[in-house]
């Protein structure tokens, strides 16, 4: 008796079986080609000039122009390294920014103190030149600024967080600066000045009189207490 294989069953006699060749061997090419022809039936279609990652060549290099290589992971990152240089040697001046207004509308525009000086403005604006002289007009005179460690009786200086000028009255020197007035200075303002007019001392009564020489220098007045101001002036007449 012979036997048979495991997955076609193909007959395979042993040494002293007596073997139909025409029979025997026929069938198992039948089964044989039976098997070819299914698996044939079931594969997948040709696939031609298809490539995927799997069979692309690869390429370490980010500047390559070839869809027929795939990058790498080191291209990657040499691509991310040279982006991340090119970020930090951006330097956004002035200069540097194109189509730029030639004019800012005053509705829009804001103006900071790190804005470049080269930059143009219409004449509705007032450069930092003008309107300091506009207002060193309106105190007469502007010496210098607040913080200061010295000043002169008389000169005039200008405390920029309050916009507001002061004289000094009494000449000052320290060792350190002040950053606001002290005793030393009063306030220019038109405010100020029009306080100290109206508490000037009034005038209620004017007295005048004669007075006694005594031994021919010294004069002797009696004022009354309810004279305000005092007139002293000589009499030519005697």
């Amino acid at each position: 008796m012979g036997r048979r294989t495991r997955f076609l069953e193909l007959f395979l006699p042993d040494r002293n079986d007596y073997y139909r060749i025409i029979q025997d061997q026929n069938e198992n090419f039948e089964k044989i080609d039976r098997k070819l022809e299914q698996w044939d039936t079931d594969k997948e279609s040709a696939i031609k000039y298809k490539k995927t990652g799997f069979n692309l060549d690869k390429t370490d290099s980010y500047e390559e122009n070839n869809t027929n290589k795939l990058a790498t992971a080191k291209a990657l990152y040499l691509l991310w390294e040279a982006f991340k240089a090119k970020i930090k040697a951006i330097k956004l001046t002035w200069e540097a920014i194109e189509d730029k207004p030639s004019t800012f509308p005053p509705s829009t525009h804001y103006h900071s103190q790190y804005a470049p000086s080269s930059h143009t403005h219409d004449d509705r604006y007032y450069t930092q030149t003008k309107s300091d002289n506009r207002l060193n007009g309106l105190a007469g005179k502007k010496d210098r600024t607040f913080p200061l460690s010295s000043a002169t009786k008389g000169n005039v200086y200008l405390l920029e967080s309050t916009h507001k000028f002061y004289m000094c009255v009494k000449d000052y020197s320290s060792y350190y600066s002040i950053s606001v007035p002290n005793e030393n200075f009063i306030e220019m303002s038109v405010y100020e000045n029009l306080n100290r007019l109206n508490n000037l001392h009034k005038l209620y009564l004017i007295y005048a009189g004669a007075g006694t020489f005594l031994n021919g220098t010294n004069i002797v007045l009696n004022i009354p207490s309810t004279a305000k101001n005092i007139i002293i002036a000589e009499n030519n007449d005697g």
